[in-house]
């Protein structure tokens, strides 16, 4: 028993391992102009410079719950404040990215639930944001890489609203009314930046 223990920590410890190192390869890229821009902004503009990254393996599949207790634990493992912020924000990008493939293979309750997961990791880091802020200290930069990112998500969300059936949209309104308030918590930070 304890060596069948020993062999899952030590397995765990290489999925990890290699895991955070992918995930610092799988940057997200956001370009310049964007910056300074708000959402309406850059929708109205046309598309929204922010590059999503790959979602690895998607919600559905077998091992996926073990790549779910690995963000857990690199969250946990994760000290610095901003490196928090910066590895919400990878993670919201990965189930947004995650959820437009689910939506196009067919897959819209699924889809629908890591959609709004992804804006639970958005608000997650919104949150943080909001305290590093109180302190006194400059969010500026993730402030604006959470502006574009929520932009991306509403131009993504309403390219899918299109292609899903009639019971799915009422969930999908819901994911519009979160963007809309994270818009707004973004934009009260920056005003005090």
């Amino acid at each position: 028993m304890k060596l069948l223990r020993l062999m899952a920590v030590v397995m765990a410890v290489l999925i990890l391992g290699v895991s955070m190192v992918r995930a610092r390869e799988e940057t997200v890229s956001v370009s310049e102009p964007g910056v300074g821009m708000g959402v309406s902004e850059m929708i109205e503009e046309g598309e929204v410079m922010y590059e999503l990254p790959y979602p690895g393996l998607l919600p559905g599949h077998y091992l996926y719950p073990l790549k779910m207790m690995r963000d857990r634990v690199v969250e946990w493992l994760t000290f610095d404040r901003g490196k928090k912020i910066e590895l919400m924000v990878l993670y919201a990008d990965k189930r947004m990215a995650a959820a437009k493939v689910l939506l196009e293979r067919g897959e819209e309750d699924l889809g629908v639930e890591t959609g709004l997961k992804a804006m639970m990791y958005q608000e997650r880091a919104i949150s943080m944001i909001e305290e590093i802020k109180v302190e006194g200290e400059n969010v500026g930069v993730w402030a604006n890489s959470l502006e574009r990112g929520t932009a991306k998500y509403r131009e993504t969300w309403r390219g899918l609203v299109e292609k899903v059936s009639e019971k799915t949209r009422p969930r999908m309104d819901e994911y519009k009314d979160r963007a809309n308030e994270h818009n707004k918590r973004l934009q009260r930070v920056l005003e005090r930046e």
